[in-house]
């Protein structure tokens, strides 16, 4: 809709390479904007290709969405027909065509031969790191149920064991760190510490770091403060460190601007964070 503003006050060809800009200002505003949804851009679509991805090292996600949408509203430019809001049909000039896919070529041309140029370059050398990837795939009917706290603990220890120990005979090589997904363990380390000392024998047993998610919470002023927590347990960390979220996901994980919105409560399960 923006762009179709800009298109009827200015000329077509500023109106088309301004398309890529507003694009991205379009991200940046949905990433900041009632705290922020940065998720699921443009330029993530096309990670599957990793050759199409390169070039955000250079000039950022928000950037390569912006080339992506510039070569896509150039091809729909390009088309031979174009509808006015008479919906009568309207012959597109063909020197608008030819500017139009020139417009639409060249971001690909430039993605597509740095993406390239970037894949066959060699990476610096260095020690390899082997990382054990766990999905206990528990159901969210179940997850932040205390009755199923045990069991939850008990399937990714399980499921680590496998990856981990070398007598089971599934390893090709010996793995450097465990990683468990976000919120995996469905309890607070910090008031349960038979659980916690669960992992952390896990972890001296088998001479593995493990990597974890979990909801903390910390005292502080006005209160209890609760938090999306990575932790890591490694072998001989005592207290386990940990990391803080900071970019949480709306009504996914907080409630804006505290909201009696009852329905939410059913995906936050009691848990919002800070």
């Amino acid at each position: 809709l923006v762009y179709r503003l800009f298109h009827a006050h200015l000329p077509f060809a500023a109106a088309l390479l301004l398309a890529g800009p507003l694009w991205s200002a379009l991200e940046i505003a949905k990433g900041v904007l009632f705290t922020g949804f940065p998720w699921v851009s443009l330029g993530t679509a096309f990670l599957p290709w990793p050759v199409w991805a390169q070039l955000a090292a250079v000039i950022g996600a928000t950037g390569l969405s912006g080339l992506f949408a510039l070569a896509a509203t150039a091809l729909a430019e390009a088309a031979p027909l174009r509808f006015t809001t008479g919906f009568s049909p309207e012959i597109t000039p063909k020197n608008r065509r030819r500017l139009c896919f020139l417009a639409a070529l060249l971001p690909l041309a430039a993605i597509y031969g740095y993406g390239m140029a970037a894949i066959h370059t060699p990476l610096p050398e260095g020690r390899a790191v082997t990382v054990g990837l766990v999905q206990g795939n528990i159901d969210q009917n179940q997850k932040w149920d205390a009755a199923y706290q045990e069991g939850t603990l008990a399937r990714y220890l399980t499921l680590s064991e496998w990856t981990a120990n070398p007598s089971l005979g599934r390893l090709e090589k010996p793995v450097d760190l465990i990683l468990w997904p976000e919120t995996a363990m469905p309890f607070y380390l910090e008031t349960n510490a038979v659980l916690a000392s669960r992992i952390a024998s896990f972890s001296r047993e088998f001479g593995v770091p493990v990597a974890f998610g979990a909801p903390g919470k910390d005292t502080r002023a006005g209160g209890t403060g609760y938090y999306n927590r990575l932790w890591l347990q490694t072998l001989d960390s005592e207290p386990l460190q940990s990391y803080d979220k900071t970019h949480l996901v709306p009504f996914g994980e907080y409630v804006p601007l505290s909201l009696p919105l009852q329905f939410i409560e059913y995906f936050l399960q009691g848990l919002d964070f800070i």
